[in-house]
């Protein structure tokens, strides 16, 4: 080979480095899979919110959580239905009871509304940014409010805070919508909520019963195991008091005793189906209390038994088949104050006594 042409090959070689270099420096500072990082400038302005939306008009709901320092992983994808919202995928994660939280998640979904696009981000690959995998991936589908009638989807990809960024808001994180490469910063209220979720319970339904007391006319509160059980406590609402079957005023404040029943809180969900399924059994045979709930806005009777099984204060409630939780031990006031005592029983100032 002549001096010419080993010049000429190594200025070849050179040429090619120098673009596989280029490419890979290109390629570095776009977010894949799929088709994220397909159009380059970003169709928001600046100090303006990135997406509007109406809660109420949303599908569905899917958020990705990848926190690499707290090890805190998981998804879950939640639909609204006749009751309120439900979880419809939980990942590779296995559960029993779908309720999910309505309150927490329509005040998340309001919060989108707050993002604001505050900078475009300094230049950089994208792990530096934390969207390598992102921290947070969320996905909203939007039932379409024209004759068009196709939903509308946003996306938007989460990843570290950004600080030292002319944003004087304190909240403020890297992100990407994955139709465009142009990493941006944001802040919002938003980003508060999601670091309120410190886990997947935080996206679920954490009180036992799912209504609120307004929608209870009607209580029964029995007392033993199913074979040996006796009615306690008959209550239902006559008007602006509460009253027994005879219509006489109730003894017991009913009003605040209901608001307690209804924020009863589950200490842990019991989410081996197994398990869960076997709770439910021995809650069935070895109940201490029955507590039936009727209302017309409810669309039938919902029983919630409670039980003492070993360690564990156990409840089951009808409206959530299959599933079991594990209730805080201080619960169980809640059902032992629904029960009168005798006229003869406890004297004044006494926490049970006339209200």
């Amino acid at each position: 080979m002549s001096t010419m042409t080993r010049r000429l090959s190594l200025v070849t070689t050179a040429q090619a480095a120098s673009l596989l270099l280029l490419f890979g420096a290109v390629t570095s500072c776009i977010f894949s899979p799929g088709s994220i990082g397909q159009n380059q400038s970003l169709p928001f302005e600046t100090q303006k919110p990135i997406f509007t939306l109406a809660p109420d008009h949303v599908r569905e709901l899917a958020i990705e959580k990848n926190d690499a320092v707290s090890g805190d992983r998981w998804s879950i994808t939640v639909r609204p239905n006749p009751t309120g919202w439900e979880i419809s995928s939980a990942g590779s994660r296995s559960i029993v009871d779908r309720s999910a939280d309505p309150s927490f998640i329509l005040h998340f979904l309001d919060t989108l509304n707050t993002l604001v696009y505050a900078e475009p981000a300094p230049q950089g690959p994208a792990a530096s940014y934390g969207l390598e995998p992102p921290q947070f991936a969320i996905r909203a589908t939007i039932a379409s409010d024209d004759s068009t009638g196709a939903d509308r989807v946003i996306e938007l990809l989460i990843g570290t805070a950004a600080r030292g960024t002319d944003s004087e808001e304190q909240f403020t994180r890297f992100a990407r919508v994955p139709a465009y490469a142009q990493t941006m910063i944001i802040h919002g209220a938003a980003i508060q909520m999601l670091q309120m979720m410190t886990g997947f319970d935080s996206l679920r339904k954490k009180t036992v019963l799912t209504f609120s007391s307004d929608d209870v006319d009607e209580l029964i509160l029995n007392q033993g195991s199913p074979e040996s059980a006796k009615e306690k406590l008959y209550t239902q609402r006559d008007g602006d008091s509460w009253t027994d079957r005879k219509h006489q005023p109730s003894k017991l404040g009913v009003r605040d005793r209901l608001d307690g029943l209804t924020h009863l809180r589950v200490r842990e969900f019991v989410d081996d189906s197994e398990r869960a399924s076997k709770l439910a059994a021995s809650t069935e045979a070895s109940q201490l209390y029955e507590l039936t709930l009727k209302g017309r806005a409810l669309p039938k009777p919902v029983v919630l038994k409670i039980a003492s099984l070993g360690p564990d204060l156990v409840a089951t409630v009808s409206n959530r088949p299959g599933a079991a939780f594990l209730l805080y031990p201080e619960s169980l006031r809640l059902f032992t104050d629904l029960v009168p005592l005798k006229s003869s029983g406890a004297p004044k100032g006494s926490p049970r006594g006339v209200q």
